[in-house]
């Protein structure tokens, strides 16, 4: 092998070693984390070393890709992501509210569209790869406590754009902007608060930063895609499939 390659190698190895160690270190936060870098240089190559290196980079390998590959849930039906409104999107909205509710009050969910980075599942298994494929972006998840006319706000904003997936909420598009819009099937109140759970990505899209940069928010510290994983696994534990429709959330007025 040559030393360009050890090289490589080397490296590889001191940064997956930097990444255990500097985890282990966060767990015992009496610890002030330091990181120190060092240079060596370049002895010629050793066959027996160039190996064993080859080995655990293949070991590696080998188990990441066993673990994106696993099956975490069956689709009992083909999804697909479109607008105004699309069953993956449904899905995707309805798995946030799902997996949060075991620990906050949620009212709805709003995911932004360009999240979505497939336009559509095959029914039958999806694997982990699967759902990095769905998420390609690391969005995160912010609760925001919205009173009814900030609701309303982003319900327009949502219609100037031909429509996101939401759960929760409901709302006809007439002239790019919403009307007859309920949460948890009821008239929105303007005086009420609701707890809306958002990824990351809508706080800075031109279209609701100036709604939401005024308002409550709260951290999740998890990723959308890590959430919908979880609902999966969950999902599969108890033998059921995904199973999303269309339910008219947002339509177009007559």
């Amino acid at each position: 092998m040559h030393n360009t390659q050890t090289l490589l190698l080397t490296q590889l190895f001191c940064g997956i070693l930097f990444l255990s160690t500097s985890t282990k270190a966060q767990k015992n936060k009496k610890y002030n984390s330091v990181v120190f870098s060092y240079q060596y240089p370049i002895q010629k190559s050793n066959e027996a070393s160039d190996t064993s290196m080859m080995h655990f980079l293949r070991t590696v390998k080998d188990s990441l890709h066993k673990h994106l590959e696993e099956v975490i849930v069956q689709s009992a039906l083909p999804l697909t992501k479109a607008q105004p409104e699309s069953s993956l999107g449904n899905w995707i909205a309805d798995a946030v509210i799902t997996q949060l509710s075991k620990k906050y009050k949620i009212n709805a969910c709003i995911i932004n569209y360009g999240s979505i980075g497939v336009e559509y599942w095959a029914p039958g298994a999806l694997t982990r790869k699967d759902f990095y494929q769905l998420i390609p972006h690391e969005n995160k998840i912010v609760l925001y406590q919205l009173n009814g006319i900030a609701i309303k706000q982003l319900c327009d904003s949502i219609a100037s754009l031909g429509g996101i997936p939401i759960s929760g909420i409901s709302f006809s598009i007439k002239d790019n902007r919403a009307q007859s819009i309920l949460i948890n099937h009821q008239a929105v109140n303007d005086h009420l608060v609701y707890s809306i759970a958002l990824n990351d990505f809508m706080v800075i899209h031109k279209k609701f930063n100036g709604i939401l940069n005024k308002q409550q928010s709260k951290p999740i510290h998890k990723t959308l895609r890590n959430i919908l994983i979880e609902t999966a696994i969950d999902m599969n534990n108890k033998g059921v499939k995904i199973n999303a429709t269309l339910d008219n959330r947002i339509s177009y007025a007559e």
